[in-house]
């Protein structure tokens, strides 16, 4: 399931630095998607992971 469909969902003992464009513009965009801060986030990092994943698979093959 998909991090911005658990909302419920947190993430302790991590600190993430964002320079203040990058945060406004990503609070900016996860209000424009209707989802929390956190989730939007969360939902990026899941895409990147995933994406990494796919990559990674395809140089083996």
């Amino acid at each position: 399931m998909e991090a911005a469909q658990q909302p419920e969902r947190q993430v302790r003992g991590s600190i993430l630095l964002i320079p203040s464009e990058l945060f406004m513009a990503a609070k900016q965009e996860a209000e424009r998607q209707g989802l929390s801060l956190e989730a939007y986030i969360l939902s990026l990092l899941e895409c990147q992971i995933r994406q990494a994943r796919e990559e990674g698979t395809g140089r083996r093959g």
